[in-house]
């Protein structure tokens, strides 16, 4: 088991313990929108510059019943990019960025009033596109989309009883020429309850 399975157990049996000692706060539908910093797991072996990190941007909606949501997400990882030297062409910039659309459920727990934890678990479509740029020269070198699991981690801080500020750890696995490499963001979100 991974360090991130581990901690993402972990959270989830502590929430459930949570929920169970203190129950739910409203039932009703909720809005989310936001963004931060992602992270993709690429390999650089060979770059002269590699950025592994991005812009996220995150959107979300659903509706809550009990200590569940059921929600959509739309997040949008940004660009990772790796500058190649190649014999002949000079650097070489390449470029993969991902996206994904999905649907799963949350389970959300009360630590006080206002503060809440949520644990998200989901299937994604997970869009990756590949590019970059030769001498100037924009390229694109076409996309691949792939079903693929999503987890998450959040809590949320309640400012009045529709307003909140949440901070939400996403991650996924992104599929682009046969390989496979995690993606993961940390955003920062304004809440709505209605």
């Amino acid at each position: 088991m991974s360090k991130i399975h581990f901690v993402a157990a972990a959270a989830l049996l502590a929430l459930v313990g949570t929920a169970q000692a203190q129950g739910a706060k409203t039932d009703g539908g909720y809005f989310s929108v936001g963004g931060g910093r992602s992270s993709f797991d690429i390999d650089c072996t060979g770059t002269t510059a590699c950025d592994k990190s991005g812009s996220a941007v995150r959107v979300s909606g659903g509706y809550r019943k009990g200590g569940f949501g059921y929600e959509a997400v739309i997040l949008r990882f940004g660009t990772t990019k790796a500058t190649v030297p190649v014999a002949g062409f000079g650097n070489v910039v390449a470029e993969l960025k991902t996206e994904m659309v999905g649907g799963g459920v949350a389970l959300m727990a009360p630590f006080s009033n206002n503060l809440e934890g949520m644990v998200r678990l989901g299937v994604a479509s997970v869009k990756t596109s590949g590019g970059g740029s030769v001498n100037n020269v924009r390229v694109d070198i076409g996309s691949e989309r792939k079903a693929k699991l999503y987890a998450g981690l959040g809590i949320s801080y309640a400012f009045t009883p529709t307003v909140n500020v949440q901070a939400n750890w996403d991650s996924t696995q992104a599929t682009f020429a046969g390989d496979d490499g995690n993606v993961s963001a940390f955003t920062v979100s304004v809440g709505f309850k209605f």
